[in-house]
């Protein structure tokens, strides 16, 4: 099930090709306009646009949480209250106080949280790390994580307080660079807008940004790019 009518669905639906016992028992969307798609598109009968509806179902096991940004953590402290399991996207709350309340509620939850990012889970990231652990690059002194995109074009949250690229993709960079090198000590980040006027309208918006992934491990040895 889905807390969004998103491009993640079908996703969903490869796993049931690989004879995963998966269903897509419901989904919620803020539009009313996306029910039809949804039993067009996915067979979903069960539709709503307020979420308590999904969560608190009987026939829900599992909460996917594909909203905006700043409506995760209210999201997922529901699911968890209501014993579902709850897959929530990155990140789970916009503050360290909430998250902290999540992480505690998990615990106490009959049901599991997850949240993403995901990398440490792809097959080069595990070489990544295979090679660091492993020793045979020397021992890591630093490490740089450079991640961008043009920002999306469907929601104004993206570029409101609580949106942004610190948000949506710094956790990246942070996630795969502790995973590597363990837990960091200190933090500092830092965000801003090329442009001082970005969008008029919608239709208007353009972002000039870096589209790149690099992380740099600087050893003993070598300076290896990834």
């Amino acid at each position: 099930m889905a807390v969004e009518a998103g491009s993640y669905l079908p996703y969903i639906q490869q796993l049931q090709g690989q004879g995963m016992q998966v269903e897509i028992t419901a989904a919620c969307d803020v539009e009313e306009a996306r029910r039809e798609p949804m039993r067009q598109r996915f067979g979903i009968e069960t539709f709503s646009t307020q979420y308590e509806d999904v969560i608190n179902s009987p026939e829900v096991d599992v909460v996917l949480v594909l909203t905006s940004m700043p409506q995760h953590g209210t999201i997922t402290r529901a699911a968890l209250e209501s014993g579902k399991h709850v897959m929530v996207g990155k990140p789970m709350a916009m503050t360290l106080d909430e998250a902290a309340q999540i992480v505690e509620l998990a615990r106490r939850s009959p049901g599991y949280r997850l949240c993403a990012p995901h990398v440490v889970l792809s097959e080069t990231y595990q070489a990544m790390w295979r090679l660091v652990h492993d020793g045979k690059i020397g021992k890591v002194l630093s490490a740089r994580g450079l991640y961008g995109w043009s920002g999306p074009n469907w929601g104004a949250w993206y570029y409101q307080p609580g949106g942004g690229s610190l948000f949506d993709l710094g956790v990246y960079n942070i996630t795969t660079l502790t995973g590597l090198l363990e837990p960091v000590r200190r933090v500092m980040a830092m965000a801003a807008s090329p442009f001082r006027s970005a969008w008029s309208t919608v239709s208007a918006w353009r972002f000039r940004r870096t589209t790149t992934f690099n992380c740099y491990l600087t050893s003993e040895r070598r300076y290896s790019q990834w």
